[in-house]
């Protein structure tokens, strides 16, 4: 009997270890109109912004993520903030999961840091196939290692500021690699809507 209790405990002690990790669920923005349209859309300061909004679809995708990330066992009880990137699609698709009932809106917080990729000169044209180093230059645009650079400062921030408790980010597909690379070391590309939660501290 003492055998079996003391392995009840062990495998309780492990258990509540395990769901006490800390977790970090990166979510990209539902489609918007600019994903249909395929246009760079980055910088509402530029005169070729265009607001776009999510669509049926993206508003659809992320319903759906809310209700998975909920069947996983997270909630508000245990995610502790919300970063957002603050342009409409990313807010809207913050908005859902509020809605949703995953999270309160007083946890929702917008960072700059998770913006999307500033496309300088090209703001509002068609997307090129690549992203080349050369833009940054050309079209006075921000290079990919800047991004990577101020995502790298984001997720240092929320290690050093939130010690316990799980972490959403919603932010846009290149930020979202980028952040997915940094906490785990491998290369992992969300389509929109999608989520994928990570430990926070490998």
């Amino acid at each position: 009997m003492k055998f079996i209790n003391a392995f009840l405990f062990t495998l309780l002690f492990s258990f509540s270890l395990q769901s006490a990790e800390q977790q970090l669920i990166v979510v990209r923005h539902g489609e918007a109109g600019n994903n249909i349209e395929k246009v760079y859309n980055s910088n509402p300061e530029n005169p070729n912004y265009k607001l776009f909004n999510l669509t049926e679809t993206g508003i659809l995708a992320t319903q759906k993520t809310a209700k998975d990330l909920l069947a996983k066992g997270f909630s508000n009880n245990n995610i502790v903030a919300v970063f957002v990137s603050p342009l409409p699609r990313t807010i809207q698709t913050a908005d859902i999961l509020v809605q949703q009932g995953l999270v309160s809106k007083d946890k929702i917080i917008l960072d700059k840091r998770l913006i999307e990729l500033n496309a300088g000169d090209l703001e509002g044209k068609p997307t090129l196939a690549k992203w080349e180093p050369s833009f940054s230059k050309d079209y006075h645009a921000e290079s990919e290692e800047q991004v990577k650079q101020r995502v790298k400062e984001f997720y240092d921030y929320i290690l050093r500021q939130y010690p316990q408790g799980n972490i959403v980010v919603v932010t846009h597909a290149l930020a979202a690699q980028d952040l997915l690379d940094i906490a785990t070391h491998q290369t992992v590309k969300l389509n929109p809507g999608e989520a994928k939660a990570v430990p926070l501290r490998q």
